[in-house]
Protein backbone atom coordinates (compact mmCIF):
# COMPACT_ATOMS: atom_id res chain seq x y z
CA UNK A 1 0.00 0.00 0.00
CA UNK A 2 1.48 3.38 -0.92
CA UNK A 3 2.44 5.64 2.02
CA UNK A 4 -0.32 7.99 3.04
CA UNK A 5 -3.21 5.82 1.85
CA UNK A 6 -5.90 5.53 4.49
CA UNK A 7 -5.95 2.06 5.97
CA UNK A 8 -7.19 0.25 9.02
CA UNK A 9 -6.17 -3.07 10.54
CA UNK A 10 -9.33 -4.60 11.96
CA UNK A 11 -9.39 -6.99 14.87
CA UNK A 12 -12.27 -9.01 16.19
CA UNK A 13 -12.73 -9.90 19.82
CA UNK A 14 -12.26 -13.66 20.16
CA UNK A 15 -15.27 -15.82 20.95
CA UNK A 16 -13.98 -16.40 24.48
CA UNK A 17 -13.79 -12.68 25.18
CA UNK A 18 -10.21 -13.08 26.48
CA UNK A 19 -8.16 -11.39 23.77
CA UNK A 20 -8.25 -9.74 20.38
CA UNK A 21 -7.41 -11.80 17.32
CA UNK A 22 -6.55 -10.62 13.87
CA UNK A 23 -8.58 -11.79 10.92
CA UNK A 24 -6.20 -14.70 10.47
CA UNK A 25 -6.87 -16.51 13.70
CA UNK A 26 -10.54 -17.19 13.42
CA UNK A 27 -11.78 -16.53 9.89
CA UNK A 28 -13.34 -19.92 9.44
CA UNK A 29 -15.13 -19.78 12.78
CA UNK A 30 -16.54 -16.28 12.77
CA UNK A 31 -17.44 -15.62 9.16
CA UNK A 32 -20.83 -14.17 10.09
CA UNK A 33 -19.18 -11.62 12.39
CA UNK A 34 -16.66 -10.64 9.70
CA UNK A 35 -19.51 -10.34 7.21
CA UNK A 36 -21.07 -7.66 9.50
CA UNK A 37 -17.76 -5.82 9.81
CA UNK A 38 -17.16 -5.88 6.03
CA UNK A 39 -20.66 -4.49 5.44
CA UNK A 40 -19.67 -1.33 7.35
CA UNK A 41 -16.78 -0.66 4.93
CA UNK A 42 -18.39 -1.12 1.53
CA UNK A 43 -15.76 0.90 -0.36
CA UNK A 44 -12.79 -0.77 1.38
CA UNK A 45 -10.64 -3.58 0.02
CA UNK A 46 -11.10 -6.26 2.69
CA UNK A 47 -8.21 -8.69 3.00
CA UNK A 48 -8.30 -11.78 5.22
CA UNK A 49 -5.32 -13.68 6.64
CA UNK A 50 -5.70 -17.29 7.71
CA UNK A 51 -3.93 -20.60 8.18
CA UNK A 52 -7.25 -22.43 7.76
CA UNK A 53 -8.98 -21.23 4.57
CA UNK A 54 -11.53 -24.04 4.36
CA UNK A 55 -14.59 -23.91 6.56
CA UNK A 56 -15.85 -27.14 8.05
CA UNK A 57 -19.39 -26.33 6.92
CA UNK A 58 -18.26 -25.70 3.32
CA UNK A 59 -19.35 -22.04 3.31
CA UNK A 60 -16.95 -19.95 1.21
CA UNK A 61 -15.05 -16.96 2.59
CA UNK A 62 -14.91 -15.19 -0.79
CA UNK A 63 -18.18 -13.37 -0.15
CA UNK A 64 -16.57 -11.61 2.81
CA UNK A 65 -13.00 -10.96 1.67
CA UNK A 66 -11.81 -9.58 -1.65
CA UNK A 67 -8.48 -11.26 -1.06
CA UNK A 68 -7.50 -14.16 1.15
CA UNK A 69 -3.90 -14.80 2.15
CA UNK A 70 -3.05 -18.25 3.44
CA UNK A 71 -0.22 -17.43 5.82
CA UNK A 72 0.95 -20.97 6.59
CA UNK A 73 0.30 -24.58 5.71
CA UNK A 74 -0.38 -27.18 8.37
CA UNK A 75 2.86 -29.05 7.60
CA UNK A 76 4.83 -25.79 8.04
CA UNK A 77 3.22 -25.12 11.42
CA UNK A 78 4.02 -28.69 12.53
CA UNK A 79 7.65 -28.35 11.39
CA UNK A 80 7.98 -25.07 13.32
CA UNK A 81 6.55 -26.68 16.48
CA UNK A 82 3.37 -24.57 16.54
CA UNK A 83 1.14 -27.59 15.90
CA UNK A 84 1.60 -31.24 16.69
CA UNK A 85 1.29 -34.03 14.17
CA UNK A 86 -2.12 -35.71 14.36
CA UNK A 87 -3.62 -39.02 13.42
CA UNK A 88 -6.86 -38.48 11.52
CA UNK A 89 -9.33 -41.33 11.79
CA UNK A 90 -12.17 -41.51 9.30
CA UNK A 91 -14.76 -44.06 8.23
CA UNK A 92 -14.05 -46.42 5.36
CA UNK A 93 -16.95 -44.94 3.42
CA UNK A 94 -18.79 -41.64 3.44
CA UNK A 95 -21.73 -41.51 5.80
CA UNK A 96 -23.98 -38.99 7.50
CA UNK A 97 -24.33 -41.23 10.56
CA UNK A 98 -22.11 -41.29 13.62
CA UNK A 99 -19.38 -43.83 12.82
CA UNK A 100 -18.79 -44.81 16.44
CA UNK A 101 -19.68 -43.59 19.87
CA UNK A 102 -16.96 -41.11 20.85
CA UNK A 103 -15.87 -43.10 23.91
CA UNK A 104 -15.62 -46.28 21.78
CA UNK A 105 -13.52 -44.44 19.18
CA UNK A 106 -11.22 -43.18 21.94
CA UNK A 107 -10.87 -46.71 23.36
CA UNK A 108 -10.01 -48.10 19.91
CA UNK A 109 -7.70 -45.39 18.60
CA UNK A 110 -6.26 -43.35 21.45
CA UNK A 111 -6.39 -45.09 24.83
CA UNK A 112 -3.01 -44.74 26.54
CA UNK A 113 -1.97 -41.74 24.43
CA UNK A 114 -2.26 -38.02 25.19
CA UNK A 115 -5.49 -37.09 23.43
CA UNK A 116 -7.48 -33.98 22.57
CA UNK A 117 -11.07 -34.74 21.56
CA UNK A 118 -13.14 -32.02 19.88
CA UNK A 119 -16.77 -32.17 20.99
CA UNK A 120 -19.95 -30.58 19.66
CA UNK A 121 -21.05 -28.94 22.91
CA UNK A 122 -20.06 -28.25 26.50
CA UNK A 123 -22.43 -30.98 27.69
CA UNK A 124 -20.90 -33.49 25.26
CA UNK A 125 -17.37 -32.54 26.38
CA UNK A 126 -18.28 -32.90 30.05
CA UNK A 127 -20.06 -36.23 29.55
CA UNK A 128 -17.21 -37.69 27.50
CA UNK A 129 -14.57 -36.52 30.01
CA UNK A 130 -16.62 -38.00 32.85
CA UNK A 131 -17.04 -41.29 30.97
CA UNK A 132 -13.32 -41.55 30.25
CA UNK A 133 -12.48 -40.67 33.87
CA UNK A 134 -14.73 -43.47 35.17
CA UNK A 135 -12.49 -45.88 33.25
CA UNK A 136 -9.48 -44.70 35.24
CA UNK A 137 -8.02 -42.26 32.74
CA UNK A 138 -7.33 -38.68 33.81
CA UNK A 139 -9.64 -36.50 31.70
CA UNK A 140 -11.09 -33.00 31.80
CA UNK A 141 -13.46 -30.91 29.71
CA UNK A 142 -12.58 -27.39 28.58
CA UNK A 143 -14.54 -24.82 26.61
CA UNK A 144 -14.30 -21.23 25.42
CA UNK A 145 -16.15 -19.34 28.13
CA UNK A 146 -15.22 -21.40 31.17
CA UNK A 147 -13.37 -19.71 34.05
CA UNK A 148 -9.93 -18.60 32.83
CA UNK A 149 -8.11 -20.07 35.83
CA UNK A 150 -9.86 -23.45 35.50
CA UNK A 151 -9.10 -23.59 31.78
CA UNK A 152 -5.45 -22.62 32.32
CA UNK A 153 -5.18 -25.24 35.07
CA UNK A 154 -6.50 -28.02 32.81
CA UNK A 155 -4.27 -26.98 29.89
CA UNK A 156 -1.26 -26.80 32.21
CA UNK A 157 -1.95 -30.22 33.69
CA UNK A 158 -2.31 -31.68 30.17
CA UNK A 159 0.99 -30.08 29.08
CA UNK A 160 2.74 -31.55 32.15
CA UNK A 161 1.26 -35.01 31.57
CA UNK A 162 -0.96 -34.84 34.65
CA UNK A 163 -4.06 -35.16 32.42
CA UNK A 164 -4.30 -37.74 29.66
CA UNK A 165 -7.37 -36.50 27.77
CA UNK A 166 -8.87 -33.07 27.07
CA UNK A 167 -12.42 -32.99 25.75
CA UNK A 168 -12.75 -29.59 24.14
CA UNK A 169 -15.41 -27.39 22.61
CA UNK A 170 -15.78 -23.67 21.85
Amino acid sequence: MPPGWPHEAAYRQSASGRSAYSTGGELTYVADEWRKIAARYLSAYVLGFTATPERGDGTPLGDIFMGLVVVAQTRELIALGHLCAVDVVSPERETTDLCAEPIDAWRTHARGRPTVIFCASVDAARQLADGIATEGTRAAAIWGDMDDDDRADALGRFALGDLDVLCETT
